[in-house]
C-alpha cells in the first residue's frame, strides 16, 4: 500500500472515520454472504469457538462523529443516514429502545456521568450493539447446539472517562500490556483454549458453555469473577436482529 493510499484513510477520530473503509464486503467467493444468513444456513466451521465482547463496544469508535450527535433529532437523522432502509417507525421503536436517557447509555452503569453530549450515550448503546454485541449473542445463541461455544463480557476498567470499558480494552490484558491477575486470567484461559479447546484453568471460576442457561463469563478489573445470564438489553436486540434487513449500517 503506497503512501496516497495509507493518506486517504480518515483517522479513527476523523469525521469520515464511519463507515468504515474495511467493513466486510461479500464478494460471493471468499465472503459468500452476510453472517446472519451464514449461521441460519449451519455455513460455519463447526468447532469451539469463544466470542466476547467489551462492555461499551460503541464509544470509542464515535468519537469522530461527536458533531452529529448533539441532540436526539441529530442522532435520528445519523441513524437514518447510516440505515437508509429503515421506516420511519422502525427508527422511531428502535429509538425509543436506546433512549436518549444518559443514565441508560453507553458507557453502560456510570449514571449520569460521561455524557459528553445529549447524544453521545444513546449512539454509544445503540452502535455498540448493533456492530458488537447482537451477533455475538446471535453467534452463540446459533453454535450452542451444535459445538461447545463460550462467551464472555468484560467490564473492567470501567471508568475510564468518556469510554468506560472500550473496544479492544481486553487485549491489555490479553498480550500481557498491563501486567496482573487480570492479565494472567485472560492468558491462562485463553492459552488453555489453544492446548484443549477448553478454556478452563485450575483455580478460576468455571467457564460454563453457552448451552447451560445462555450464561457468559464476566471479566473485571481484577479477572473473571463467575457467570452471568446474557440478557441485558434482550428486547433492544431481538429487535434489531429480527429486522437485519432493515437495519443493516450502510457500508462505505
Amino acid at each position: 500500500m503506497n503512501i496516497y493510499s495509507v493518506n486517504r484513510i480518515p483517522g479513527l477520530f476523523s469525521s469520515g472515520s464511519f463507515p468504515s473503509p474495511f467493513s466486510p464486503f461479500i464478494d460471493e467467493e471468499f465472503v459468500t454472504a452476510n453472517i446472519d444468513q451464514l449461521l441460519s444456513e449451519g455455513k460455519y466451521a463447526k468447532v469451539p469457538l469463544i466470542s466476547g465482547n467489551q462492555d461499551d463496544e460503541g464509544t470509542l469508535l464515535i468519537l469522530g462523529q461527536l458533531s452529529r450527535l448533539i441532540t436526539e433529532d441529530d442522532v435520528r437523522q445519523y441513524f437514518q443516514y447510516l440505515c437508509p432502509k429503515a421506516s420511519e417507525t422502525e427508527t422511531t421503536e428502535i429509538l425509543q429502545l436506546y433512549p436518549q436517557d444518559i443514565t441508560q447509555g453507553s458507557p453502560f452503569n456510570t449514571g449520569i456521568l460521561n455524557a459528553i453530549t445529549p447524544g453521545y450515550k444513546q449512539y454509544a448503546a445503540l452502535f455498540g450493539d448493533f456492530t458488537f454485541q447482537a451477533f455475538r449473542r446471535l453467534t452463540l445463541r446459533t453454535t450452542q447446539s451444535v459445538m461447545p461455544s463460550y462467551g464472555y463480557i468484560d467490564r473492567a476498567m470501567k471508568f475510564t472517562p468518556v469510554v468506560g470499558t472500550a473496544h479492544t480494552f481486553d487485549l491489555l490484558a490479553v498480550f500481557g500490556i498491563i501486567p496482573g491477575r487480570r492479565s494472567d486470567d485472560f492468558q491462562a484461559r485463553w492459552i488453555a483454549f489453544t492446548n484443549t479447546l477448553d478454556p478452563n484453568f485450575p483455580g478460576l471460576p468455571l467457564w460454563e458453555p453457552y448451552s447451560n442457561g445462555a450464561r457468559i463469563l464476566e471479566f473485571q478489573d481484577t479477572g473473571s469473577i463467575g457467570m452471568v445470564k446474557d440478557d441485558f438489553r434482550e428486547e433492544a436486540m431481538d429487535y434489531y436482529l429480527s429486522r437485519l434487513d432493515s437495519f443493516r449500517i450502510l457500508s462505505a
